[in-house]
């Protein structure tokens, strides 16, 4: 099975600064949807810098489908694909179908494959009718389907979310994990969530937990909202409600992330 694999990772921007990850250990399977949690500055960003090869560790292993990031091979940027919070970060073709087709140019793809696959992404998130429009004229959720299109096109093992719907009305956040997860099923997509909105976490079925850098928990999503006193000190707060089922005497459901609350970042 393919995975993504930390092993006992260190991170310091310089030889001589406090380090910004320590001995994190983890692996994602493809398949799996799990959520990185830890307050501002507990390191989920240089995680996921760390998954998709964009910084090497300072000490320690980081392997996507058995390939060492530090080879610095390229196939490791389409295995592992990022979606920001801000869309217009990742779009920069004029037109949807510039866009679309950046990523397949860049890595010299025939241009029959490229083009048999920028209109089947399209027609997957509903963008077909708009190939030959400017992005200009993309409303917010439109331009955000855009940028999952131009990472979901490389058709990566795994996809690193961070807070990508934040911007999105609730409508468009439905459909937006509606498609995540039909491509979850079919491709065996894995998909790792930086700080999920509250609304989120109930799609969620493991945790990773960041607290100054370590990886404090790793497990099931209902098992970390078990202990709601050692949750709240890790800067992680429990969605209302799995906080309304604790207070009122019921039990966590195995693999529910509740409705309401969230985490910090």
């Amino acid at each position: 099975m393919t995975r993504l694999t930390f092993d006992r990772v260190d991170y310091r921007s310089t030889p001589t600064a406090s380090p910004i990850l320590g001995e994190v250990s983890f692996s994602l399977a493809a398949g799996e949807v799990a959520g990185l949690f830890g307050r501002n500055g507990a390191g989920k960003s240089t995680l996921t810098r760390l998954a998709a090869g964009l910084v090497l560790p300072t000490a320690g292993r980081v392997e996507v489908a058995g390939i060492c990031t530090s080879t610095r091979d390229p196939d490791i940027q389409r295995r592992v694909g990022i979606l920001f919070q801000d869309a217009d970060r990742q779009i920069v073709g004029v037109t949807v179908e510039e866009d679309l087709a950046f990523g397949p140019e860049n890595l010299g793809m025939e241009p029959a494959v490229m083009r048999t696959r920028v209109r089947s992404t399209a027609e997957r998130l509903g963008l077909a009718p708009w190939l030959r429009r400017p992005v200009a004229e993309l409303s917010g959720g439109m331009r955000q389907k855009l940028a999952l299109g131009g990472v979901l096109i490389m058709e990566p093992d795994f996809l690193l979310l961070d807070e990508p719907t934040s911007q999105l009305d609730p409508w468009a956040r439905r459909e937006f994990w509606e498609i995540l997860l039909d491509l979850r099923r079919e491709r065996g997509l894995g998909i790792l969530v930086v700080s999920p909105r509250p609304a989120e976490t109930d799609r969620l079925e493991r945790a990773l937990v960041l607290e100054a850098g370590r990886l404090v928990f790793d497990g099931p999503i209902a098992d970390l909202w078990a202990a709601p006193d050692r949750v709240a000190a890790w800067g992680v707060r429990v969605p209302e409600g799995i906080r309304w089922r604790q207070a009122a005497g019921f039990s966590v459901p195995a693999g529910s992330g509740g409705n309401g609350g969230g985490a910090g970042r």
